[in-house]
């Protein structure tokens, strides 16, 4: 037998959680690694963090758009056109996904 502690936290505190919460109320259904692919290639900034992802960071100058995903550049990886953070997959506001998956 086990003992837990149950605690309350909000949802916006819980990010995983959040964004699951949210995706009931996407009309698109369920996002396919396809679709975050093909938003990933479409989205400006995104399309650039896979260039750099796949290539190599610039040294200096870097977009304040970009600086999220500069700092964990060494934490990034792609795998079939998605841009993943461990074992996370990236699209930060894909205007045709509609899905919020910021990192900060």
């Amino acid at each position: 037998m086990q003992d837990y502690k149950l605690v309350y936290r909000l949802g916006t505190s819980i990010a995983n959680a959040d964004t699951l919460s949210r995706l009931q109320h996407l009309e698109i259904g369920p996002v396919t690694g396809s679709m975050v692919k093909e938003a990933t290639k479409t989205y400006p900034v995104m399309s650039r963090v896979l260039q750099y992802v796949l290539q190599q960071w610039p040294e200096k100058s870097i977009d304040v758009e970009l600086m999220p995903f500069y700092r964990r550049r060494h934490e990034l990886s792609c795998e079939d056109g998605c841009i993943l953070w461990g074992y996370k997959s990236h699209c930060t506001h894909s205007p045709s996904l509609h899905v919020d998956g910021r990192i900060t």
